[in-house]
């Protein structure tokens, strides 16, 4: 039996939607960012001193996919460092200080067609310290010295705006610091950190 042109014009018009359909029914893609940042804190005292930083940093980030659909996705990481330091007064007192710090980033995405990868985000934190120490023996030119170290590290997740998974992202940071001091009878100390961090995330899909 003889099928018409216009016949199978329609059948070969609804095979084709069938197979894009199919190729398009899964869509894979991933992403990577990465971020930097960095703090420094003083502190000064005779008792205590404290002080904080911060810093940001930007990162980019590259999607590729299948199925023909394209994307465009920003990283934003921040990482802060803090420091904090004591001075000790009398008859060789001594003191310590340390800091902590943490920062967040967020991603997102838009493409023609679906938009995926709504979100996401990574954690990064740094540490500095310093104290400051004064040792007296009895004259008025004694000096003492000062230490610190921090670190910190964090984690996020990456989601898309349907609600799937899409895979995670982690970011870890560290920092140190020292200091020195001196005084008459008493502690002067400072001290300086910096931390920075660095945050990838995982691959993830969607599927409508």
């Amino acid at each position: 039996m003889a099928i018409s042109k216009p016949v199978a014009l329609g059948l070969l018009a609804l095979l084709s939607i069938g197979l894009s359909s199919a190729a398009s029914a899964r869509v894979a893609r991933y992403s990577t960012a990465e971020g930097k940042g960095e703090g420094q804190g003083e502190g000064v005292a005779y008792g205590s001193g404290s002080g904080s930083g911060s810093g940001d940093g930007f990162g980019s980030s590259d999607t590729s996919n299948t199925g023909g659909r394209d994307g465009i996705s920003k990283a934003h990481a921040r990482a802060g460092g803090g420091g904090s330091g004591d001075g000790g007064s009398n008859l060789g007192g001594a003191a310590h200080g340390s800091g902590s710090g943490s920062g967040t980033s967020s991603s997102s995405s838009r493409g023609s067609g679906r938009e995926w990868l709504a979100g996401g985000y990574a954690n990064a934190g740094g540490a500095g310290g310093g104290g400051g120490a004064a040792q007296a023996d009895g004259s008025s030119d004694s000096m003492g010295h000062g230490y610190g170290s921090g670190s910190g590290a964090g984690s996020g997740t990456r989601y898309d705006d349907r609600g799937y998974y899409g895979g995670h992202s982690d970011a870890v940071g560290g920092g140190d610091g020292n200091g020195g001091g001196n005084g008459l009878l008493g502690g002067h100390g400072n001290g300086e950190g910096n931390g920075q961090g660095y945050g990838n995330s995982g691959y993830g899909s969607s599927s409508p």
